[in-house]
């Protein structure tokens, strides 16, 4: 998984190449491109290859912390669910929730060890 924070809709065209650069259709690429183009604040996207295991997430800039929360966890959903799917788990299961759980405290990581950066751009 691959993750950018902080996009703004400058960063469309290099995102974009992100994605093509794991497998993203040109269809998907499109509609990627103007989801982008729309500016990054409390939005986010995902782009999984569910068959090559890779992912692409990009997190908008949010105005307070609790914004923030709500647009990683939807997007690292999106990288879950393509997990389950390919590896056959089941949703309702416990695993589902470990992977979250592992992803989320990834993210808590970084962005608090980056929070000035992160927040910095705007």
């Amino acid at each position: 998984m691959t993750c950018f924070i902080g996009y703004e809709p400058e960063d469309a065209v290099f995102l974009c190449q992100q994605l093509a650069s794991i497998g993203c259709s040109n269809d998907a690429l499109r509609e990627a491109y103007e989801h982008l183009m729309q500016g990054g604040d409390e939005r986010g996207l995902t782009y999984s290859n569910v068959k090559d295991r890779r992912s692409v997430v990009a997190i908008g800039l949010s105005t307070t912390h609790a914004d923030m929360v709500n647009t990683v966890s939807h997007e690292l959903f999106h990288v879950v669910a393509h997990i389950c799917e390919k590896d056959g788990i089941d949703m309702l299961s416990e695993e589902p929730c470990y992977i979250m759980g592992s992803l989320c405290e990834e993210f808590f990581i970084f962005i608090r060890t980056n929070n000035e950066t992160i927040y910095g751009r705007h």
